[in-house]
């Protein structure tokens, strides 16, 4: 891994976030899920030096058996995928056998590798989000800017005449603004999210049911809010972390079906159990693409990423790693594009809601007031 770290001789890392029960903000502040990616990094350190995993995970507070408390988890600071993809390492090493520590070293890459890109994704909208704030402010400033050179701007705004009316368009133009800028900075931050699960899947569209297409589009509202619990649903494990596993349990020798079924039942899900069924399926007999028909989209990329070694005999393990670090890149470009679009959308708002709630209540009342002190004298 790219950190390593000491341990004290009941497994707990020497690194002094991690030194006690929970964990402890030290230097520049960090994302939650920052800490929880570099907690999971400092338990598979310790499961590699030998440390049984129940205790290192209680060590840090996480209490569990075989798989850790979700409670916990979420009290650490992971995200409901996060929780997801580390229970299901948990039962997967249960149920399977595979190596504890190379089953949390994938874990813990994908965690890490998912969190550089949610980096990225932030600082890609940065700036939009940043104009979008600005934006919802040009009223005010303008009332300020009219104070600072000696007009009355509120008293124009306050005068029960036309200057009444005018302002309360001018606010409801800013509030209407403001609530569509922030709908729409909202809506790039979760498309960008959800733009590798839309991608995944490179096959032919044309060879899935219609009806499957049907329920992947049923589940895009669901698939919107992304990686958030909801009452009654299950968070689903990330694509990128069952490509990780599946490599881990085809390195520790299992074999394609059974590292799909394995991985499928430990991790649960629609997307874990399309891939239980498909290695059922295959063992059974049926072809490859029988095994997969019916599958959700974005599962389709661990069945491309294991083609090759079903057909061939290939070695799955660098094939699956390649595909989930396509799927990071892709989720990097998206972010990209969605900043881009966003930049273009805002103007929109700008156009139909700042610039005339600025005109109506920064500038207009500014002006009256000005024109008012000179008739007046």
């Amino acid at each position: 891994m790219s950190r390593a770290h000491g341990l004290l001789p009941d497994g707990r890392s020497t690194s002094p976030r991690f030194l006690g029960r929970g964990l402890v903000r030290t230097g520049p502040r960090r994302s939650a899920g920052r800490e929880f990616s570099e907690l999971v990094v400092d338990v598979a350190a310790a499961v590699r030096s030998g440390a049984d995993p129940s205790a290192a995970w209680a060590a840090r507070g996480v209490r569990g058996q075989e798989v850790p408390r979700a409670a916990d988890l979420a009290r650490a600071g992971a995200r409901p995928d996060a929780v997801a993809a580390v229970r299901a390492a948990g039962r997967l090493v249960a149920r399977t056998g595979a190596p504890p520590a190379a089953v949390l070293d994938a874990v813990a890459a994908s965690l890490e590798a998912e969190q550089d890109t949610d980096d990225r994704r932030r600082v890609a909208l940065a700036g939009p989000t940043s104009s979008a704030r600005l934006l919802a402010w040009l009223p005010a400033l303008g009332l300020l800017l009219g104070v600072a050179v000696g007009a009355d701007p509120f008293g124009v705004l306050v005068d029960g005449g036309a200057g009444s009316v005018l302002g309360l368009a001018g606010v409801l133009a800013a509030l209407v603004g403001r609530a569509w800028s922030s709908r729409l900075v909202r809506a790039a931050g979760e498309g960008a999210r959800e733009a590798t699960d839309r991608g995944a899947w490179r096959g032919d569209r044309a060879a899935r049911p219609a009806s499957s297409v049907r329920a992947a589009r049923g589940r895009g509202a669901r698939t919107r809010l992304g990686r958030r619990l909801v009452a009654g649903e299950t968070p689903e494990v990330p694509v990128a972390v069952l490509l990780e596993l599946s490599a881990a349990v085809c390195a520790a020798g299992a074999s394609v079906p059974g590292a799909l079924e394995g991985v499928g039942r430990a991790s649960g899900g629609r997307r874990g159990a399309a891939m239980a069924q498909a290695g059922q399926l295959l063992t059974s007999g049926l072809r490859w693409s029988q095994a997969w028909a019916g599958a959700p989209r974005e599962v389709m990329v661990i069945a491309d990423a294991l083609r090759a070694a079903w057909g061939a005999g290939v070695a799955p393990g660098r094939s699956l790693r390649a595909a989930a670090r396509r799927l990071r890149r892709e989720q990097s470009v998206a972010a990209n594009e969605a900043a881009g679009r966003l930049g273009v959308r805002l103007l929109l708002p700008l156009g139909l809601c700042h610039l005339p709630a600025f005109v109506m209540v920064g500038l207009v009342p500014v002006l009256v007031s000005l024109a008012r002190g000179e008739l007046g004298q």
